[in-house]
């Protein structure tokens, strides 16, 4: 996270001629759009819910807090994807006005299919009204690779999502999954079959929270990391979770065409810091880190170990996911 900038501008934001406010304010109309599908016309008596407590000190710097037992996972994770596993109110963190938020520990799916355990974040209005209200689910951009680095652990836990005053105002509840951790910690940065599989079940694990009540309807909105993620995340509901019923997505600069962002970027700092997570998530999670830690040790220079890593991938997408998916590497 770089502090000296808005923090919802991360690394992977393209270079191109509209500006953020610009992209901001066409993103929240197609956002309006997909929402006026799932949220009710007529109007509805608020009932009142406790909300972060007053009392309780509020931190003013945007900084990590450390790990604590919440994201132990269980010895044995047998449930099915998208179970709530424990969840807690936010009384400790930076909320927008009006709001109150949870963290969430749920179970969800690597991208070869094990078991596994996410958290996200939950934010909704402090009144909560008697209808089911509608669901964003956030995907944020590249703040970090392991846990410690992930949203839910920072005292401003909703500091990158645009327009989030809006959004509580509104009655929108806004889940924000951290994205899935391997056995090592570390999360599936532009992996987008991990990136969904959390999105989806936190969707699910939301739902279960005793003090709201969710409409079915989704809408993914995501910015850099997050729209590729978002992207991922519409692309396989319908097979993973058909269940989770999508009113539309919104994908904010998506990190989509690495090669074209890699070679726009060149030799600078940015390049050095993607090719570092790619190398690292695309060794835990799609195939040998054996290969890439050896490359490395042997002081192969990074663009090489990025071109092998694309010619990997490319292949592993050509034999599990079809040609379809090839586009993005091409």
């Amino acid at each position: 996270m770089d502090e000296r900038s808005p923090p919802y501008l991360d690394p992977l934001n393209l270079r191109h001629g509209n500006s953020e406010e610009s992209i901001m304010r066409t993103a929240m109309r197609w956002l309006k759009l997909g929402l006026l599908m799932s949220t009710p016309f007529f109007g509805t008596e608020p009932s009142s819910v406790s909300a972060q407590d007053a009392s309780t000190p509020q931190p003013v710097a945007l900084t990590l807090l450390p790990m604590d037992a919440f994201y132990d996972p269980p010895q044995n994770v047998n449930a099915a994807p998208g179970t709530l596993l424990r969840s807690e109110p936010l009384t400790d963190r930076v909320l927008p006005s009006g709001s109150q938020a949870w963290r969430i520990q749920y179970t969800t799916t690597m991208p070869d299919g094990s078991p596994a355990v996410a958290v996200a974040t939950v934010l909704a209005s402090a009144t909560t009204l008697d209808t089911p209200m509608p669901v964003i689910a956030w995907d944020h951009g590249t703040i970090g690779l392991v846990q410690r680095c992930m949203p839910s652990l920072t005292t401003i836990p909703f500091a990158a999502i645009p327009a989030v005053q809006q959004a509580v105002e509104e009655q929108w509840v806004v889940v924000a999954p951290d994205y899935q951790p391997d056995a090592n910690g570390i999360h599936p940065f532009l992996v987008g079959e991990g990136e969904a599989r959390s999105t989806l079940d936190a969707v699910r694990a939301a739902h279960q929270l005793p003090d709201l009540t969710l409409d079915p309807k989704t809408v993914l909105w995501g910015h850099s990391q997050g729209g590729h993620a978002a992207l991922w995340t519409a692309m396989l509901a319908p097979n993973y979770a058909p269940d989770v019923t999508l009113a539309g997505a919104v994908a904010i600069a998506p990190a989509a065409d690495l090669r074209g962002l890699l070679e726009m970027h060149g030799e600078d700092a940015i390049a050095s810091g993607i090719g570092a997570l790619l190398v690292t998530a695309y060794g835990a999670f799609l195939y040998s880190l054996a290969k890439v830690s050896l490359a490395i040790v042997l002081g192969i220079g990074p663009i090489f170990v990025l071109l092998t890593m694309f010619e990997t991938t490319k292949r592993f997408f050509d034999a599990w996911l079809g040609q379809a998916l090839n586009a993005v590497f091409s």
